[in-house]
């Protein structure tokens, strides 16, 4: 009997117990109210709504976040190409609906002063049509012409450089038969302007990227117009004159 007792009271103990317990609570320490509990799964269920709808478009949409394993350059290639399809096709429907619309205006009698009108517009149309064709003409025979003279200088141009570098070597095997000490002085000579073109392209590249340093040093603005200058064999053979005549 005591252990049936004791028995009914702690079931007593728990009834109270499960009665005082809030609704929703997690555990006892929860004493969050009914009403605030309410609310807090309210935006739970609002957030999972909009949580499904998003992906319920997505879904529709077929939308794909995955990187595309297609050539980009030929996605890019079609764009294009559809791009231009679609503006083609807008101009040619404009000019179906203008056409419709001068056939319709044609066609009813209605419409005299309209139709005259239309003629007329229509006689300066073609008139001018004609005189954009004929400038047109004109034009690309002058670019063609232009073309040619283009490609017939060019030749000429390669030509002359063809003789000129055929003479020149005629010349170094004349001048390597006849006096060989001439011709290594000259390649020694082309080296040396080499090698002194090429420090004067550093020097200047250098002074050039160094804005800071030019304004602390004025002097290096002589120096850049110095060296800006790229010399050749008739520059190098004025310096010998002039350092044999100091």
């Amino acid at each position: 009997m005591p252990n049936y007792k004791n028995l009914e009271q702690a079931l007593k103990q728990l009834r109270e117990n499960v009665a005082e317990f809030s609704i929703g609570a997690v555990s006892r320490d929860d004493y969050r109210p009914p009403d605030e509990k309410i609310e807090i799964l309210r935006k739970s269920i609002h957030r999972l709504s909009s949580r499904t709808i998003m992906l319920k478009a997505k879904k529709d949409n077929t939308l794909n976040e995955e990187i595309p394993t297609t050539n980009m350059e030929n996605i890019f290639q079609k764009l294009q190409e559809d791009t231009a399809k679609a503006i083609i096709n807008n101009i040619a429907i404009e000019q179906c609906l203008h056409s419709s619309t001068i056939l319709d205006i044609m066609s009813d009698e209605s419409q005299i002063d309209v139709q005259e009108k239309m003629y007329a517009a229509m006689r300066k149309l073609f008139m001018l049509n004609d005189v954009i064709l004929s400038t047109q003409q004109s034009i690309q025979k002058a670019f063609k012409k232009q073309l040619d003279l283009k490609i017939q200088c060019q030749k000429a141009i390669f030509d002359h450089h063809s003789f000129l570098k055929e003479k020149e070597e005629q010349r170094k095997q004349n001048l390597q038969k006849t006096n060989p000490n001439v011709v290594k002085n000259k390649e020694k000579l082309m080296k040396t302007i080499n090698k002194i073109n090429i420090m004067k392209k550093l020097i200047t590249n250098f002074i050039a990227t160094s804005g800071k340093l030019l304004m602390k040093r004025p002097f290096l603005l002589e120096m850049l117009e110095k060296h800006a200058e790229i010399i050749n064999e008739e520059t190098m053979r004025k310096i010998i004159e002039n350092a044999d005549k100091d």
